[in-house]
């Protein structure tokens, strides 16, 4: 901020827990990064989340107060239990000077401006959030990911003298992701043998993750060498309302092993803590991204090669563009396991040309940049959209 500018206060609307360890996909660690990174800035930030059963668990951040008040929103059709979410949400907007929801739509109307990240497009909440319009800035994690919704939202369509903006702004990559050499301490989640070559799948349980190839992968490796083992992580969500579904797909995905001969090389294991992802990451022999989702980032992707890992991935949605192929990142079509497996038992190479390349690309104090920037300059619009 500038030596004239005044402290902002910023209401973030989140739809999950802020807890400190239990970071089960990207936008829960880049929404950790960007709070420790901003906070001092010139900025106060209150987070309201949904409830945690353990309020020791809450993340605790110097500038930053979060009130886990909310009731479960995902998939919740309590309109009561609603309701009290928005008349909560109602309570502290009086104190924000901006609003920032994380790929939710803001259900109130308000004359502060509202800031959307938008870090998905393929579930229904982020596409209700976008076609909203209750916004005044996008910000969206790649460059793919802005030419996707300016040919969906087409600009000439915005109606207004201060029209909303769609900004792309890149997740924050963490200082604790490098090469480490002793990854015992991941004893704790399975039963680690540095002489077993572990593959990484650090994925949801989501229908478009790839749950299936990964395990075909794992096949068409040990038909080569038995010492492969796959490691899947369990329930992600705190969200009640979706452990089934999660359980769901877990429990396809163990027993399509079983069904082929490969569920005595497959690990379940607890999510890994956040301290502990670069011996997670360090600890892999080819970190495995079999997505058909758009992916609009794949914070998976930068984060296994900065810990010295490199990844075979589908090179969905922005994936091609994080981390270019051959800087240990190998694009490969995933209906040929064999090949994947090829891939791998030869050794992916361009591991420490990507290191050097994600550590250019996507420098931290410029993008703490951008977001004051953003909080400093957003404004409430008076854009209207229709075709």
């Amino acid at each position: 901020m500038g030596d004239n500018a005044i402290m902002k206060n910023v209401l973030v609307y989140l739809y999950y827990p802020f807890v400190s360890q239990h970071l089960s996909g990207g936008v829960q660690v880049i929404m950790r990064k960007v709070l420790e990174e901003l906070s001092g800035h010139g900025f106060k930030f209150r987070v309201l989340c949904p409830k945690i059963k353990v309020p020791s668990d809450i993340l605790s951040v110097p500038g930053v107060e979060v009130l886990p008040v909310l009731n479960d929103f995902q998939n919740n059709r309590n309109y009561t239990e609603l309701s009290e979410n928005f008349s909560i949400l109602n309570k502290h907007v009086s104190w924000a000077d901006v609003i920032w929801t994380i790929d939710r739509n803001v259900p109130i109307r308000t004359n502060k401006p509202i800031v959307l990240s938008l870090n998905a497009h393929w579930y229904a909440t982020n596409q209700n959030a976008l076609f909203s319009m209750n916004w005044d800035r996008i910000v969206v994690l790649s460059e793919y990911s802005k030419s996707i919704l300016e040919k969906t939202i087409k600009p000439n369509f915005w109606h207004g003298n201060n029209t909303p903006k769609i900004e792309t702004i890149s997740p924050v990559l963490s200082e604790i992701l490098y090469k480490r050499e002793d990854c015992s301490c991941l004893k704790k989640y399975f039963d680690f043998d540095s002489n077993k070559k572990y593959i990484l799948f650090p994925h949801r349980p989501d229908k478009g993750k790839g749950h299936r190839k990964a395990i075909d992968v794992l096949k068409a490796l040990c038909v080569r060498e038995k010492d492969y083992i796959l490691l899947i992580p369990g329930v992600a969500t705190l969200s009640d309302s979706l452990k089934n579904t999660e359980k769901s797909i877990i429990n396809d995905a163990l027993n399509y092993a079983e069904e082929i001969g490969v569920r005595d090389n497959v690990i379940l294991h607890d999510w890994v803590k956040y301290n502990d992802l670069p011996y997670f990451y360090s600890a892999g022999t080819a970190t495995l991204i079999a997505s058909d989702l758009e992916e609009t980032f794949g914070m998976t992707l930068t984060d296994s090669i900065l810990c010295g890992c490199p990844v075979v991935s589908t090179g969905s949605g922005a994936l091609k563009f994080t981390v270019p192929d051959g800087l240990g990142h190998k694009i490969l079509d995933y209906s040929k396991p064999e090949e994947v497996a090829r891939v791998i038992l030869s050794g992916i190479t361009g591991v420490e040309e990507g290191i050097k390349y994600i550590k250019s690309k996507y420098d931290t104090n410029e993008i703490i940049q951008k977001y004051e920037h953003l909080f400093d300059t957003v404004q409430k619009t008076d854009g209207v959209y229709y075709e």
